[in-house]
């Protein structure tokens, strides 16, 4: 079989001989050698990107404010594509199949809010916030929760966000999108860089993509921001008068509640005078309660488990969160 070119997997101690790719069992590979493939596939899925790239224009638009009207946010966030969700007795609740839809409605509810907000928009801002894949080998045990590899999980995102962006470009003059990486699209192999991370090929893809209309003359009205070596993206709110800051969270805390995690809230504010700011990362939802600027926490749409219980933050009403969307004046 090997001499045939086929990629074969020899488990000896259990006496199993199977060709790699040739059924859906997402455990049939050991964790080193699946860790590779997705390393090695990042690298030159991302080397195809960057290339690309070079023979286009970074997206933009000019941000503009008028007094009397306001920017639209929606803030969007660890999606886990490439996750499998199941209740105690089985039932799967969340899976990859399922994203697109949860992109879509978020989409629509967005937009709906921000009619029934009933204001004269200049700009809208699409916050995408990292974890958007779950990526492969991140903790012990993670491929039994997998229903997506890397690769699955990078296409099942491009449309329903290139949907998106295209219904907000339709809707605002000007749409301002800002993407930040999270923890999980970190690709641990020895000697990658943290630029490597998962949620670039996304980001990366849906910006070649739109750099690419608009030679055409079309979504002339986008403007695209990655962030990618640093843990935040600060961006531009009213035309340049308000600033926003955007990160994961995976290095701060949903709360304020004592003074070691207040001085980290306060040193962030000193170093990027930020007027709002936006997390996720914790799969809970709200707005820290401290006396400086208001810092969004938003939700995951993939059901709380055991790390939202840990935080002690899980919803009494039991609802499942899904995005943040609100008016900025």
């Amino acid at each position: 079989l090997k001499r045939q070119g086929w990629q074969v997997y020899i488990d000896e101690t259990a006496g199993h001989v199977a060709i790699e790719g040739d059924h859906l069992l997402r455990s049939s590979e050991h964790k080193g050698t699946r860790t590779r493939k997705a390393n090695r596939w990042w690298e030159l899925r991302h080397n195809e990107l960057v290339r690309e790239f070079k023979t286009l224009q970074t997206p933009d638009a000019t941000l503009d404010a008028t007094a009397g009207n306001e920017d639209w946010v929606l803030h969007l966030t660890d999606l886990h594509a490439g996750d499998r969700v199941r209740r105690d007795d089985g039932t799967v609740v969340y899976s990859t199949d399922e994203i697109p839809d949860v992109i879509d409605y978020a989409t629509r509810q967005a937009l709906s809010l921000a009619d029934k907000h009933n204001s004269t928009y200049d700009a809208a801002h699409l916050l995408w916030g990292g974890d958007l894949v779950t990526n492969e080998g991140i903790y012990e045990g993670q491929f039994e929760d997998l229903d997506a590899w890397l690769d699955e999980q990078v296409d099942a995102l491009h449309a329903p966000l290139i949907r998106q962006l295209k219904a907000f470009a339709e809707r605002f003059p000007v749409v301002n999108v800002v993407a930040t990486t999270g923890n999980h699209g970190e690709m641990r192999a020895s000697g990658t860089s943290r630029q490597a991370n998962a949620d670039l090929l996304v980001y990366k893809s849906i910006r070649n993509t739109v750099a690419a209309l608009q030679q055409e003359g079309l979504l002339e009205n986008v403007r695209f921001r990655i962030g990618q070596a640093k843990a935040y993206r600060n961006f531009p709110l009213r035309g340049g008068a308000l600033r926003g800051h955007l990160r994961h969270g995976e290095n701060r805390r949903p709360q304020a509640e004592t003074s070691a995690r207040l001085k980290e809230w306060l040193a962030t504010l000193q170093d990027h005078e930020f007027n709002v700011g936006y997390m996720g990362h914790h799969h809970v939802s709200g707005r820290i309660p401290w006396d400086g600027p208001p810092v969004i926490v938003s939700p995951s749409p993939k059901p709380a488990g055991e790390f939202v219980e840990r935080l002690g933050e899980r919803v009494r009403s039991g609802k499942q969160g899904v995005a943040t969307a609100h008016g900025v004046s």
